[in-house]
């Protein structure tokens, strides 16, 4: 487990960012003018 205090990246990259992107997109579509919240942990 990650020490919560320590040392974070807050830049998402990589993978991570295309999948956030990838499940966005598929809400927006299947909710047209809906509000998307979304939470993420780090």
């Amino acid at each position: 487990m990650d020490d919560p205090k320590g040392e974070t990246n807050a830049e998402i990259g990589g993978t991570w960012k295309q999948s956030i992107k990838v499940a966005y997109e598929a809400t927006k579509s299947a909710f047209p003018g809906g509000e998307i919240i979304a939470h993420l942990d780090q």
